[in-house]
């Protein structure tokens, strides 16, 4: 694979190398120039990620960097060894599976002349098919599919650009007159409760008793959502000090009514995480504050307000354009491997 038509790809299986100072360091050479932005390829959060899950997984490395001429593209992948509830199935997904929203490939560079993105895909299976003893590779939240091994996802990311609005006065008049005046009175109800105030709380700030109270709520929401031990509080701990995470609280008075965990990176907001005071349900505080973390966005300059991943229908109010996703799904021919993603198939129809 040394010409134009085809990618020289490596492929590095071995943690040592991985969690070493060297890969960190070009891991976040490869961030910071990647061309196809966003904030779950940033190496702090896949790190988090990485640390949280490890333990309680078994977990091999099988990062990948493609080269092609001119063309640089990094994607880390994790082959996860399933147990025997799931046929002892090894899956190869990206780093940040199914809590992250987004797993394209980092492009850090690009050779016009390639044929870029499409190849990469299909050399990085073949090249997986000979080194590596998969039964199934599963790449999903790709925001770009131009290959026929890439299939479109019953999936898409709502998202506004608010690069143009001044402030939330602007932007709440683009939003649709019901949602409009909703918003604008469960504010006034709020703010006759007391005072309404939205804290952005810092590494120094953040306090672990509130943040519990944030995961306690989300649980009593979405009470079937798994939640992989210490993974949140890893990524907060990690995202603060390096200024990426976003940990907010919209308050009555000193009463917390409404939290969000999110990200900022790159002229985009993220909105990731909500939960709400059930106490106060009934005043919306879940809408008001996403009404200020927007106002917050645009103070901030930022481009893009992304509401991630969902096709959730409160989104549809907030963000009129959609990002679509699609997904890499491909399963080995071997006969064994036929008979466990079967397996897993079935048990999944029935959960």
């Amino acid at each position: 694979m040394d010409n134009l038509n085809n990618y020289n790809i490596e492929l590095i299986t071995d943690w040592e190398t991985i969690y070493s100072k060297k890969f960190q360091k070009k891991w976040l050479i490869f961030y910071e120039n990647m061309i196809n932005s966003n904030v779950f390829s940033n190496p702090n959060l896949c790190i988090a990620w990485l640390d949280t899950y490890r333990p309680i997984r078994n977990l091999k490395p099988v990062f990948c960097i493609a080269k092609n001429e001119d063309t640089t593209i990094f994607l880390p992948l994790v082959l996860w060894q399933r147990n025997w509830k799931n046929a002892f199935q090894k899956l190869i997904i990206p780093v940040g599976h199914s809590d992250f929203d987004y797993h394209d490939p980092l492009i850090i560079s690009e050779n016009k002349k390639s044929k870029g993105y499409a190849l990469f895909l299909k050399n990085l299976i073949d090249e997986l098919k000979e080194k590596i003893i998969f039964d199934k590779i599963y790449i999903n939240g790709l925001r770009k599919g131009d290959s026929n091994l890439v299939l479109e996802e019953n999936d898409i990311a709502p998202f506004t650009v608010i690069s143009n609005f001044l402030d939330d006065n602007q932007y709440i008049l683009t939003l649709n007159t019901k949602l409009r005046g909703d918003l604008r009175r469960q504010v006034r109800r709020l703010n006759e409760k007391g005072t309404l105030t939205m804290v952005s709380y810092s590494k120094d700030s953040f306090s672990s008793s509130n943040f519990s109270k944030f995961m306690k709520e989300h649980c009593r929401r979405w009470p079937n959502a798994y939640k992989a031990p210490s993974f949140h509080e890893n990524i907060i701990n990690c995202g603060l000090i390096k200024g990426i995470v976003h940990f907010s609280a919209l308050k009555v008075d000193d009463e917390v009514i409404s939290w969000h965990l999110g990200f900022v990176d790159k002229k985009t907001f993220y909105y990731y995480m909500p939960a709400i005071n059930g106490i106060w349900q009934k005043y919306s505080p879940g809408k008001v504050h996403l009404l200020f973390l927007v106002n917050h966005a645009i103070e901030l300059k930022l481009e893009i307000f992304d509401h991630l991943r969902g096709k959730e229908n409160y989104k549809t109010g907030w963000a009129p354009e959609i990002q679509k996703l699609f997904k890499i799904e491909y399963q080995s021919k071997a006969l064994l491997s036929k008979i466990k993603n079967k397996i897993v198939n079935i048990k999944s129809d029935f959960l």
